[in-house]
């Protein structure tokens, strides 16, 4: 689930709008932000320069409340893009957790980039077989199998992350051919090789080449290819490769029926593999705080895009309880202080935040 927050409820108002000058908050603004942005002054207030409280509350499609207040300029505020917009976002303590609960004088921690946890280990078989209109069996060595011609294996187990696949396949009427190689589903390396027969000579190329120790086994043990070691002259035999990556020390197989002469073979097993982590995001983070920035030019900026620096911290000093918004919400005003940095797309992109006093309305249902 993408982090950034996807609003099934969105109702925006407006409170604190001051168009009059006997209405709360234009002679000292209700709602503000006051402070440093990456060196530079800024003072944005409810009721001037066409800026407002804006005030919403939306779930995720974790079913996550979160609370909002956004500093905006009249008529865009509900748009796509509005510049110079500043959004607060503060989740629910706890999942169906009240107002009084989520919002309370305390520090939060401001909601980082996502953090994954580890799911499953999929490998996906593919035959590379002849004929491919065989039976296939697949053995995945667990005590697991499967007929299926490009069978998906799952593992959800860390422990059970080396698997030793065979397949067999048969016509029924005598012709049978067997493969196997273990896989360890944990290691980042892979290997194939891609045997070549011609003018009588068989030559071998693996893949990747570079950084790599090969050993071969033709049904001695893995050696190193050479006078010897070298492969059977049968029509069809077992080759296997050992890699082993010099720098990282990962190891890793794929064996392989070679057919010398296709006229003497009439079945052979084959198959390749592809393996890859499967990971969970963690999105219940209850209680934690986003800060949103728009520019003048379009440029967005997200607390929760990258780490925040160590000196980072966001506090409510301040809660009570607010009028009712246009939408019959109802509202809290809170009084913040905080010190953050807001990332665009790059780490390198960003800008600091630093407020000792600015007050946000927020709407909860």
């Amino acid at each position: 689930m993408n982090r950034l927050i996807t609003y099934l409820l969105f109702a925006l108002v407006f409170i604190g709008s001051c168009k009059k000058p006997e209405e709360v908050g234009c002679a000292d603004p209700v709602f503000y932000f006051k402070g440093i942005v990456s060196g530079q002054d800024v003072d944005i207030n409810a009721g001037e320069n066409q800026y407002y409280m804006f005030t919403s509350h939306g779930k995720d499609s974790l079913n996550i409340q979160s609370f909002i207040g956004t500093l905006g300029k009249e008529g865009c505020a509900e748009l796509d893009f509005c510049p110079d917009r500043i959004t607060l976002s503060i989740r629910e303590q706890k999942d169906n957790g009240s107002i009084e609960e989520s919002i309370q004088v305390k520090s939060y921690v401001l909601r980082g980039p996502p953090q994954y946890f580890f799911e499953k280990y999929r490998m996906t078989l593919t035959s590379a077989s002849s004929p491919i209109s065989f039976q296939h069996v697949y053995d995945f060595g667990d005590g697991t199998f499967s007929n299926d011609i490009n069978p998906v294996k799952e593992v959800s187990n860390p422990a059970d992350s080396v698997l030793v696949p065979s397949l067999v396949i048969s016509s029924g009427t005598g012709c049978v051919s067997q493969i196997e190689f273990p896989v360890n589903l944990a290691s980042n390396c892979e290997v194939d090789f891609f045997p070549k027969f011609q003018s009588g000579q068989l030559t071998w190329s693996p893949s990747p080449k570079l950084n790599r120790l090969e050993l071969w086994d033709f049904g001695n043990g893995y050696l190193p290819l050479g006078p010897g070691n070298l492969p059977p002259a049968d029509s069809v035999f077992t080759a296997c490769v050992q890699s082993t990556d010099t720098i990282t020390g990962c190891v890793s197989y794929k064996c392989k029926n070679v057919i010398l002469d296709t006229n003497k073979v009439n079945c052979v097993a084959n198959f390749d593999m592809q393996k890859e982590i499967v990971y969970t995001e963690d999105s219940y983070d209850y209680s934690e705080v986003t800060i949103e920035y728009e520019g003048t030019q379009g440029e967005r900026f997200s607390s929760m895009n990258f780490d925040q620096p160590s000196e980072s911290y966001f506090e409510i000093t301040e809660v009570e309880d607010y009028k009712m918004d246009n939408n019959g919400n109802y509202t809290k005003k809170i009084t913040v202080r905080f010190q953050l940095r807001v990332f665009g797309e790059k780490e390198s992109e960003y800008l600091d935040f630093t407020t000792e006093k600015s007050v946000f309305a927020i709407a909860y249902p």
